[in-house]
């Protein structure tokens, strides 16, 4: 029963508490996602997206027909200031679809006649911020988890 007013004791469970809640928020909010276009496609669309997104690009056909894309995304080299286009030309029959992933990429084109889903999704940077934090907060809560029982175990010890 001593060891619950050691205040060490106490502080090392409160830390514990907001570390196991930071963990959790970590592990629910792992990315956040921006949908840039949803919708049907009957000429060209030009997208802006940002070169740290992870983008899925989804086509698909809900028409009769075939349906034709051309795709071009212009993806940045990483440490250089050069970009390459780089093209893609889908062909989907009545009622199918076709996913495409890309990554690095700061504007998208897209010709055709169908439709089109696009989404962008990335890690924020205050979540690096958090994991760094949990480390700290996890060695801070078993050092002080420690260090509070030593000393009761030495009080106890003492006293008897």
């Amino acid at each position: 029963m001593h060891i619950l007013f050691n205040k060490v004791v106490i502080t090392g469970y409160v830390l514990g508490l907001m570390t196991i809640l930071l963990a959790i928020y970590l592990i629910t909010h792992p990315y956040v996602s921006h949908l840039y276009y949803s919708g049907s496609i009957n000429g060209t669309l030009i997208v802006n997206t940002n070169p740290n997104d992870y983008l899925i690009l989804l086509l698909y056909n809900t028409n009769c027909k075939r349906a034709s894309f051309n795709v071009t995304v212009i993806e940045r080299v990483p440490e250089t200031n050069v970009t390459v286009p780089q093209y893609y030309t889908i062909n989907l029959g009545p009622n199918e679809n076709r996913t495409m992933n890309f990554m690095l990429v700061s504007k998208l084109y897209a010709e055709g006649n169908g439709s089109v889903i696009l989404t962008g999704i990335r890690r924020p940077l205050i979540n690096y911020l958090l994991t760094l934090l949990l480390i700290i907060m996890f060695v801070f809560t078993i050092a002080l988890l420690f260090i509070g029982y030593l000393k009761s175990i030495k009080n106890i010890l003492g006293k008897a």
